[in-house]
């Protein structure tokens, strides 16, 4: 499954200007509750792996991967100790 947010909607949850955008509420929450495994967070230094992103919000962490200035590619979500967006 490929999901797609624009990048400006997550630099918006990075930066916490107003949360996500009005019309990724529904699809990010929908993809979010989707997630069945709940796993610990890792930094991964190897350079294979540097054109990875990972940001923070709230009790969410994402992992993606940037597809161009318009588009990235969410690759893993994990939930930590908080409520569902």
């Amino acid at each position: 499954m490929k999901v797609t947010f624009q990048r400006a909607a997550l630099d918006d949850i990075k930066n916490e200007k107003g949360g996500v955008p009005t019309q990724f509420r529904k699809p990010l929450r929908d993809f979010l509750r989707s997630m069945t495994y709940i796993g610990q967070g890792m930094r991964c230094s190897d350079p294979r792996y540097s054109d990875l992103y990972f940001i923070k919000f709230r009790n969410w962490y994402v992992l993606y991967l940037p597809i161009s200035e318009q588009h990235i590619v969410v690759v893993a979500i994990m939930y930590n100790y908080g409520q569902l967006p």
